[in-house]
């Protein structure tokens, strides 16, 4: 691929899935990223990825995996976790994308994100920057994450359907 991320710091334990070895391995310091590959920390993990001038900050308990990642396109699905999401232009944030079990999240100018994934909820907040969620088909009206704002994300009813509730921001180490 023409674009590669790499993972830039980590702390505590990290893990890679080795896709040829079919194992967990232990993350390492620059190793590359491309489109199949999955990081995730244990309770007391921690790991920053870079693609570009984005950063992506994994919290601990947390999975994510690439799904694709080359010249024109970011998506990243969050299985478990936390995420912080910082990306520096509204060129960068137009082809970004983070999709969980219930949404997808994405960023309509550059900012600072934060999406959780815990149970079978998604909680997205936006610190900076606006954060566009919409249903997988696009069945249901997409609605838009302000400064500020964060929303409790889940399905519903015989269809599925993408439902949403605004919650009070979370204030803790994580948002630092």
């Amino acid at each position: 691929p023409g674009r590669v991320g790499r993972v830039a710091d980590l702390q505590g334990p990290v893990s890679f899935l080795d896709d040829q070895a079919g194992q967990w391995v232990p993350a390492l310091r620059n190793q590359p990223l491309t489109q199949g590959d999955r990081v995730a920390t244990d309770v007391e993990g921690r790991a920053e990825m870079r693609i570009g001038s984005t950063t992506l900050r994994l919290g601990g308990s947390s999975e994510l995996e690439v799904l694709r990642l080359d010249d024109e396109r970011v998506v990243v699905q969050l299985h478990r976790g936390r995420l912080a999401l910082r990306l520096r232009s509204r060129e960068v944030a137009a082809e970004t994308e983070v999709v969980t079990a219930e949404a997808h999240l994405r960023p309509q100018r550059s900012g600072h994100f934060r999406i959780e994934r815990i149970d079978d909820s998604t909680y997205a907040s936006s610190w900076r920057g606006e954060l566009r969620v919409s249903d997988d088909d696009g069945a249901d009206e997409a609605f838009v994450i302000d400064n500020g704002r964060r929303a409790e994300l889940w399905r519903e009813g015989p269809r599925r359907g993408l439902r949403h509730q605004w919650v009070p921001q979370v204030d803790d180490a994580f948002a630092a």
